[in-house]
């Protein structure tokens, strides 16, 4: 049996995002060596995260799985969605990857994209359940990147 890794997104009705996701997982295969690298989605998107570790449990049995959060944080989904449909069936989950510099200069990016002036006020919220350091670090690169401090509100 080979190993299965799932990338786990969130999903979006956005179909680029879509793609975005499957481009990701398509890199991350070819420099896997063997590993077969799959995309499932907590909403809005198929295969959901519970039909696709079904699937690679099968193939590959538990101890040949693993589930890795890709482009999500330590909130909401990784704490609760993704807990419950590896509940029980032994397939590990790595931790998700963040707060990576490049996600606060992705961010800078897209608010350079639509326009937004300097020293416009960038609210960054984060949902419950996350771990509480998270945004305040990427708030301060944020800062950085865009040449102000952050505020606390």
């Amino acid at each position: 049996m080979s190993p299965v890794l799932l990338a786990v997104a969130h999903g979006s009705r956005d179909p680029a995002a879509r793609k975005c996701v499957l481009s990701l997982t398509g890199r991350v295969a070819r420099l896997a060596n063997g590993t077969r690298v799959e995309a499932a989605f907590v909403q809005h998107e198929e295969p959901s995260l519970p039909t696709a570790l079904a699937g690679a449990a099968a193939e590959a049995g538990t101890d040949g799985a693993v589930v890795v959060p890709l482009l999500l944080s330590s909130g909401y989904h990784l704490s609760f969605d993704i807990a419950a449909a590896v509940r029980g069936t032994g397939v590990p989950v790595a931790r998700p990857l963040g707060p990576d510099p490049r996600l606060v200069h992705a961010l800078a990016d897209r608010l350079d994209e639509a326009g937004v002036p300097g020293g416009a006020p960038v609210v960054l919220a984060q949902a419950p359940g996350g771990h509480a350091g998270r945004a305040p670090r990427c708030a301060r690169g944020c800062g950085v990147r865009l040449g102000r401090p952050p505020d606390r509100g």
